[in-house]
């Protein structure tokens, strides 16, 4: 299968959601489906030792248009 099980939560707000991860090219992409059936796909590229890029993406087609719901651009914090 060369992929990952993922299983995250977010216990405030009740939210769960399993997701299928893989390696892209230099990119890690995980996708799965919410609570309604919209898919969902969380993608990290621009990875480096002390930075990434987050986007979280839904469709509600099945996959044949994306919108970006979030971006995150991280950044490790150095010791003070």
């Amino acid at each position: 299968m060369d992929a990952w099980h993922i299983f995250w939560n977010d216990p405030r707000n009740q939210y769960y959601s399993r997701q299928l991860g893989r390696a892209e090219d230099d990119m890690i992409v995980q996708q799965g489906a919410d609570d309604t059936g919209s898919s969902v796909r969380w993608s990290f590229s621009r990875i480096t030792e002390s930075s990434f890029r987050w986007l979280g993406e839904r469709s509600h087609d099945g996959g044949a248009t994306w919108r970006i719901e979030v971006e995150f651009l991280a950044r490790r914090a150095t010791p003070a």
